[in-house]
């Protein structure tokens, strides 16, 4: 409870426009010592393509937000780092791990269900050290084979991507009762069944209020000619009221500018083919 509600303190102080694409950037340093010292100028080859296959998995599994590897505009919502590192192990060697790390802003995002994932063991004397392309390889194949797992992504969900900012400033569809959402279910591969939270800020009474809204049962369709995607409101809380299950009719009042809000994932579900409906808007 404590980092969510610290991220969510630096996602008020921070918040920006709506509409800006959610892009996260990874990299993957290699930190180990030895490992460093040995490579020598090969480590910025191992650097290079480990964190190009991160981006490839992440955007394979995850791809409602932008993987990106090298900084740019816009800037990122959030980093990732998977650093190669290594501690001294109960036998003779170091034991040598990819170490996982993430900031969401400025904020450094502590994640303990997030485990190392292990490359060499303390007992275990032959490891790669020197052949670039051979390590790359070496670590390249440990990464997939944990992407590959449905526990780690799981994890991964859980203590990375729903604390990264979806979109800054949340549309409501009155008519619909239903909130939009800034991605297209049938490319983004996002289920109907995931969740999402929408947090925001407004004005009540003379004084600014914290709300919540969860959105569920996804459903997409077109709408003034536009395809997008809408979510039913679950349940919305503003302020010190109870939790009201369903719409509210203050929603789109709270909701409007130059109210503060952002959206994030409470349960990401991938669905390769994306949740289509037959194209129509409708209830879900």
């Amino acid at each position: 409870m404590k980092r969510l509600l610290a991220v969510t303190a630096l996602l008020v102080a921070c918040i920006g426009p709506a509409g800006a694409e959610p892009v996260v950037l990874v990299s993957t340093p290699v930190e180990a010592p030895r490992f460093a010292e040995n490579l020598d100028t090969g480590r910025a080859q191992v650097e290079k393509e480990l964190a190009a296959k991160l981006a490839e998995l992440t955007r394979a599994h995850f791809p409602v937000f932008n993987w990106q590897t090298t900084a740019g505009a816009p800037a990122p919502e959030a980093q990732l780092i998977l650093a190669l590192t290594e501690k001294q192990g109960a036998g003779l060697w170091s034991d040598v791990r990819l170490t996982w790390r993430a900031r969401v802003g400025a904020a450094v995002l502590d994640m303990p269900g997030l485990k190392a994932i292990p490359v060499y063991g303390s007992l275990e004397g032959t490891r790669e050290m020197h052949d670039p392309a051979r390590l790359g390889a070496i670590l390249e194949a440990k990464l997939e084979t944990w992407f590959g797992e449905d526990t780690n992504r799981r994890e991964f969900s859980k203590s990375f991507v729903n604390f990264v900012p979806v979109a800054r400033g949340v549309r409501v569809e009155r008519e619909k009762k239903s909130i939009a959402l800034p991605f297209l279910m049938s490319t983004a591969k996002v289920d109907r069944q995931s969740r999402l939270v929408v947090h925001f800020v407004a004005n009540a009474n003379g004084a600014a209020n914290k709300g919540v809204i969860v959105v569920s049962n996804l459903f997409e369709g077109v709408s003034n000619a536009r395809p997008q995607t809408l979510g039913a409101v679950s349940t919305f809380q503003f302020a010190s009221s109870d939790v009201v299950s369903g719409w509210s009719p203050q929603i789109p009042g709270l909701l409007q500018d130059p109210v503060q809000s952002w959206l994030l994932f409470q349960d990401y579900i991938f669905s390769p083919a994306g949740a289509v409906t037959d194209g129509l808007m409708g209830a879900p």
